[in-house]
């Protein structure tokens, strides 16, 4: 804003100022009066208020006194430049214009300044003020402990003429002697910081500068300095707002909630009060109402030169932007407001306020500033908050989320913070009694309705937001009723059921519908309402399972899985803030609340068109090493569960229990016990084991069994079913099972009735060990061949397996024979690739040889020629070793991606071919160290591509780079959670290595968050190759989770010393010791226990 000279108080500028103001006010009051509720327009202000209060600011917590020395040094600083650039716009009438003071204030100042300087003085400075901050502790503590007393001294008064028996009278007096003796301690530590105090303070004059300062401070800038007032409750902190002259300071008013609180509304009432408040009281205060992401818009000013247009950047203060421009952003973040008042008088304020040398500070609501496109622009309204506080100009309220609460952190000293919450009373009885107000209609239509629901509600009515639409659902009669649910989950503090999925389901379908009629009156009907709906359950998916909260991301990875895109219209729509789900400037979306989007999962799951792809069916489709542990377990909950139930139910009629029993089989391990719960919390058998097969367990056959245990047996019949048809249903051990066998152990009975191999398919145990070893040895072929085909068989969970079986005399002697020679394949199979940096170098190894044995070919000069070539290679000595050495490339701790590649092997295979060019000449660059040497004569950069191009078509090959570009994905994926947090995780070489063979540079500065693969691929996914794509399509159901890592606990010394006691037979002497050390040695605590 442009500022002239300030003129002289005459009676015309005064008289234009206030008739403005006024007219302002008005205006500004106006625009505040309504707003939307449930996609109705209401009058806020007959709205419910919430109660707020002040957090309380804990004296106990870490002082840190150079924020104050600091600060101090920094106004004294302030001070001397204001003092040296006003002299000329300083008014007559001041002391500061005559040249002797204006000379002793200039040289009283600097000399302050030098005394911060010297590093003494800041020690004697900080160690005096953490003196004054540990008595100000101990008053606090005296105050209440002086209160306690005067509290127990009246109870004594009181009991004084009662029969109280001895030992009651003995409690009390004691109580109060306790209290007492603590008053005296803490009397004699402030005794001891005063005697502490005075003493430095006869070595340094901290205090006696603070106090001149503060007495020069009103010469300087005709107010007076005021430090700190006491505003203890919200009440104050908001009166004084309305009250404040320039000779308070001003202060700042942090409100956090999460969204769906009504932080936007309550903003807005605030402004109408003050408004109000304003015009009835002649205060004079002005306020402004900003969007915090226009406030950062004004960091740059466009600016007319002869040589055009060019960028200014504008300081962070009110008084520094350009007023055209400050218009343009109240009009913005206000749009009723240009109704009421027009563009030309709203700059002659802005102008008229700036020049009134006698305004009283302003007041400042900035709403929402977590809606901030970026970090930067973030930090710049930050910074234009606390300059404005701290140079007296204004007061400021400013709304933000609770997970951007770290955005609003500032040194100021004037701060408060109140969280908006509402108590269950105010949501089952104020808010519908004031919202039937609000929409003039009957209260008790809405009210008594609203009671009387409100418990069967209770779980989802959390927030102002959803009973906002809970009334008028109600009022509409769309809010689904029914005399008895049929399934009830407790929850911690409250139920769940389907009452609960059916309301949040018809707020997703008429959310849609409403905001598309307010945002679009005249073309509404343009929208497919169903299409709409569509995309925001599966915006929802993918938010669940790509861990992205990028909309331009997810709507990408939709396109590509579903072949689905919004149009234009349509996409602005979901973009624009649809009053279900936020987005903000930086593309990133949050949910109005954390069930709606598990609702619209679990729509998802049940819809055939898409469940597939978030779902995986099976074990073999899933390409997983470790089974379901890995499924992301965000995919999971009680709400999810019950709308799955719920849209099933819809189709074949069954009943919610009886389909949750039926979803039982496909959910992952750890989740299927706590399902159970969701039906029973009866944690008795279900199934019992015979000699001869299973039996489901039934307590009670002759009287009438309870609920409990029928639910037991329906889930016993949905195990057996399972189990003989070859489908997985863990169920826990041993709680679950009853071993009726005398010889034969549980697992033994099970593998009897199906084909499943896997421990973790047939049961959920905490020690798979130790199960494991009390097997006997008829399931030792089948265990095996498990380990065999899933490409581990050196896990020394079946070794240790065996060698339990040993210790006890048990000898299978075909078995071992077989175990050892699987284990010591070609005498390298205990070396492995663990690291991403092993496996570059597996592969660069690989590549060499493979180049190596290709020169000895001609190059081929036809396709024909190029097949003959790689059959001949294929055909040779050399293969076996080839395989040898990328062999490693293929062991991962996560996922088993050699099998999930492999399965997709010639279509990736494919890929590569169709990228050779590229992929040849990066690989040559960037992975080649060695190349072949003819004739004393070093293979050429041209004949390396061009020969790498040609081993792009060799399976083994294909395989091997195919695998390691997983891998990659995958290391870099499971890195992107943990970079930009307090432990700062730095990328690897290899992975930039990696990206730099697809011409992409991974680069972030210390401390930012890395950029995580969905993003890297997904946002240039036209030029990306195809590759990549392809490769994060089979990834993406995994990316995302974090499985539990299970150890073996037991010691790697401990199990060589296990290793020893063992007399191996007379067969078998070749297998020495010091090979099963070895085989230890690769890090056995990193394989899973199942």
């Amino acid at each position: 804003m442009s500022n002239g000279s300030v003129p002289p108080p005459d009676s015309l500028f005064h008289e234009r100022l206030m008739a403005l103001r006024k007219t302002y006010l008005l205006a500004f009051r106006n625009s505040m009066l309504f707003g939307k509720c449930a996609g109705t327009l209401t009058e806020l202000p007959l709205l419910h208020r919430a109660t707020l209060s002040l957090e309380k600011k804990d004296l106990d917590e870490e002082y840190n006194p150079d924020v104050e020395i600091n600060r101090l040094e920094k106004s004294i600083s302030d001070a001397f430049d204001f003092l040296m650039k006003k002299e000329i716009e300083t008014p007559v009438t001041r002391k500061l214009s005559r040249p002797a003071y204006r000379s002793r204030a200039g040289q009283i100042l600097p000399n302050w300044l030098n005394r911060f300087k010297d590093d003494e003085f800041r020690e004697f400075s900080r160690n005096l003020l953490k003196f004054t901050h540990k008595k100000k502790i101990f008053k606090q503590q005296l105050d209440e402990l002086t209160d306690s007393m005067h509290e127990l001294e009246h109870q004594f008064t009181l009991l004084s003429t009662t029969d109280l028996p001895h030992n009651e009278w003995a409690k009390l007096a004691d109580k109060r002697n306790a209290v007492a003796e603590k008053r005296r301690g803490i009397e004699v530590e402030i005794a001891a910081l005063t005697y502490a105090q005075n003493n430095i303070t006869k070595r340094c004059d901290y205090d006696k500068i603070k106090t001149q300062f503060y007495s020069l401070y009103f010469e300087i800038y005709g107010r007076r300095y005021v430090d700190n007032e006491r505003l203890e409750t919200y009440d104050q902190v908001i009166g004084h707002m309305e009250t404040s002259t320039q000779e308070h300071s001003t202060h700042l008013l942090k409100i956090f909630g999460d969204p769906g609180q009504g932080k936007s509304t309550l903003l807005q009432q605030l402004a109408y009060d003050y408004a109000t408040n304003q015009l009835s009281g002649n205060n004079d205060h002005t306020p402004f109402f900003f969007k915090a992401k226009h406030i950062a818009r004004l960091r740059v000013s466009k600016l007319e030169t002869d040589h055009g247009l060019q960028e200014l950047e504008n300081e962070a203060y009110f008084d520094d932007f350009k007023t055209s421009e400050l218009v343009d952003v109240l009009y913005d973040s206000n749009p009723d407001l240009k109704k009421y008042i027009g563009r030309e008088e709203l700059s002659q304020l802005i102008e008229l306020e700036g020049k009134d040398a006698n305004a009283h500070p302003r007041c400042l609501l900035i709403d929402a500033l977590d809606e901030c496109s970026s970090l930067k622009d973030r930090e710049y309204v930050r910074d234009f908050i606390v300059n404005e506080v701290e140079d007296y100009h204004s007061n400021l309220i400013v709304t933000c989320r609770t997970t951007h609460r770290e955005s609003l952190v500032t040194d100021l000293v004037n701060q408060h913070s109140c969280l908006l919450k509402y108590s269950q009373e105010e949501l089952r009885f104020d808010m519908p009694k004031k919202l039937s107000d609000a929409w003039g209609i009957n209260r008790e239509m809405l009210t008594i309705s609203t009671n009387l629901l409100f418990e069967k509600y209770q779980n989802v009515l959390s927030h102002p937001l959803f009973v906002g639409w809970f009334c008028f659902l109600l009022r509409n009669n769309k809010v689904p009723i029914t005399e008895q649910v049929s399934v009830e989950i407790k929850q911690e503090n409250s139920v769940l059921n389907e009452l609960h999925i059916l309301f949040l389901r018809e707020v997703i379908e008429t959310g849609i519908d409403i905001s598309i009629k307010e945002k679009y009156p005249n073309a509404s009907e343009r929208f497919d309402r169903k299409k709409i709906f569509d995309f925001f359950c599966l915006i929802a998916a993918n938010y669940f399972t790509m861990n992205s909260q990028n909309l331009e991301i997810i709507l990408t990875r939709i396109k590509r899985l579903h072949k689905l895109e919004l149009d234009s219209h349509e996409q602005e729509f979901v973009s624009s803030n649809m009053g279900l789900l936020f987005v903000n400037d930086e593309r990133t979306l949050e949910f109005t609340h954390e069930t709606l989007p598990e609702v619209a999962l679990g729509i998802i799951l049940e819809d055939q068109r898409y469940a597939e792809k978030y779902l995986p069916s099976s074990v073999e489709t899933s390409g997983l090493m470790h089974r379901r542990e890995l499924i992301n377990s965000s995919a999971w909950s009680e709400c999810i569960v019950l709308t799955r139930a719920l849209e099933r139910g819809k189709m074949n009629g069954k009943s919610i229990k009886e389909n949750i029993i039926d979803l039982l089989p496909s959910l992952p391990g750890p989740f299927i016990e706590k399902t159970i719960s969701m039906l029973t919390s009866n944690q008795g058998p279900i199934v019992s084991l015979q000699a001869n097969g299973l039996e489901i367990i039934l307590e009670h056959e002759t009287v009438q069994p309870s609920s409990d245990e029928i639910t037991l047996y329906e889930i016993g019949q949905k195990y057996i079913e399972a189990i003989e048809n070859n489908q997985r249903f863990p169920l826990e051990f041993p709680n679950r099972f009853r071993n009726n066998t005398e010889t034969n152990h549980p697992l033994d009975v099970l593998y009897m009735q199906t084909k499943i191999f896997d421990l973790s398919d047939l049961v959920v145990v905490d020690d798979s060990l130790k199960m494991m070893q009390q097997l006997s040895l008829s399931s030792a072929e089948r265990l095996l061949e498990l380990w065999t085909d899933e490409g581990d068989s050196q896990n020394p969970l079946l070794l240790l397996w065996y060698l339990g079986h040993t210790r006890h005399g048990n000898f299978d002697r075909n078995f071992e024979t077989e175990l050892i020679e699987r284990i010591t394949w070609d005498g390298q199979r205990n070396v492995q690739a663990t690291t991403l940096g092993e496996k570059a170098v597996r592969l660069t190894w690989g590549l060499e040889y493979a180049l190596s044995v290709h020169a000895e070919n001609q190059m081929p000069t036809s396709p024909g020629g190029l097949e003959a070539a790689i059959t001949e290679m294929e055909a040779s000595e050399h293969e076996p070793f080839l395989h040898h050495l990328m062999a490693p490339i293929q062991s991962n701790q996560d996922l088993n991606l050699a099998y999930l590649c492999q399965q997709h092997g010639e279509e990736l295979g494919a890929m590569l071919v169709e990228d050779a060019n590229l992929l040849s000449e990066t690989i040559a660059d960037l992975m080649i160290v060695n190349r072949p040497v003819r004739n004393d004569a070093q293979m050429n950069e041209q004949f390396t591509r061009k020969r790498l191009a040609h081993l792009l078509s060799y399976r083994p090959i294909q395989d091997a780079i195919v695998q390691y570009f997983a891998t990659c994905i995958w290391e870099h994926c499971k890195l992107a959670k943990h970079v930009g947090t307090a432990k700062s995780v730095p990328i690897s070489s290899q992975l930039k290595e990696f990206w730099s063979l697809f011409g992409e540079q991974v680069e972030y500065e210390h401390g930012e968050l890395a950029p995580h693969p969905i993003h890297i691929i997904y946002s240039n996914s036209a030029s990306t190759p195809k590759i990549l794509l392809a490769l994060l399509d089979l990834l993406l159901p995994y990316v995302g989770t974090d499985p539990k890592r299970m150890a073996i606990h037991t010691k790697q010394s401990n199990l060589i010393d296990f290793i020893k006691k063992f007399d191996f037979p007379q067969t078998n002497r070749s297998v020495t010791k010091k090979k099963f050390k070895n085989v230890f040695e690769y890090k056995s605590e990193q394989f899973r226990k199942d």
